[in-house]
């Protein structure tokens, strides 16, 4: 009797205003909203979309009409190249994932800024951990603040596996004289290092001289002086003030 009524109920319906309404096993408000076109009412059930395996964003298939058709919706429960298990919807030319968000920052991807952006810091430390990596920067720098280097110092002279990827200005403090080498100068090029004798010996017994990547004559920096170098990929040389 439900279904004889079910089914007397669909027909009155499409027969009168070409609206469908459905329900699980009886449906309790046979009144449609005037604005669909199929009405599904349940408590206990859903609606199960067809399943089916796609095998990539830009491809129909599995689609019988091996063609992209707007607005068509599935399952997809396959996980290949880029797709993912989930609900895609079909744009015309592609399926997009429902539910996802565009990536909406740089990290992953590489992008153009289309305005000026400011980042406002205010009492906070903004950290850049690059490890053995580079900031690049291709263009013009500019600040109007501060610019802060790393200053570390060492109790030992050091050799050229001692210098740490964010030294920039190393003080020594060696009793007596010392050599010291540099960090080799292949893998740092543009690198600018600053040496500052930091000993507490006085005269020459406190000089320190750089004996290991500089291709000049050994240098030496005096007490409470300080020299710097920079790499040009191949050697270290001393930069004259």
């Amino acid at each position: 009797m439900k279904k004889i009524f079910l089914t007397l109920a669909i027909l009155a319906g499409i027969i009168s205003s070409a609206q469908v309404k459905i329900g699980g096993t009886v449906i309790t408000n046979i009144e449609l909203n005037p604005s669909s076109l199929l009405e599904l009412e349940s408590t206990t059930q859903g609606v199960l979309f067809p399943r089916m395996a796609l095998t990539s964003t830009t491809s129909p298939s599995p689609l019988a009409g091996q063609e992209h058709v707007a607005g068509m919706v599935v399952y997809n429960t396959a996980t290949t190249g880029d797709v993912t298990t989930g609900m895609y919807a079909n744009d015309g030319a592609k399926w997009v994932k429902m539910g996802a968000i565009a990536a909406s920052n740089l990290y992953s991807s590489d992008g153009t800024l289309t305005a000026t952006r400011t980042v406002t810091q205010n009492n906070n430390d903004l950290t850049f951990v690059t490890g053995t990596g580079k900031t690049i920067v291709n263009g013009n720098f500019k600040t109007t603040g501060a610019v802060y280097a790393n200053v570390r110092t060492v109790t030992l002279a050091p050799i050229a596996s001692d210098y740490l990827s964010s030294d920039q200005y190393v003080i020594i403090k060696v009793s007596g004289t010392a050599n010291i080498a540099l960090p080799d100068p292949t893998t740092n090029s543009g690198r600018v290092i600053t040496i500052r004798n930091g000993s507490s010996q006085a005269g020459t017994s406190g000089a320190y001289t750089i004996t290991v990547n500089v291709p000049m004559g050994s240098t030496s920096i005096l007490i409470n002086k300080a020299q710097t170098y920079i790499s040009d990929g191949t050697s270290w040389y001393m930069m004259n003030y």
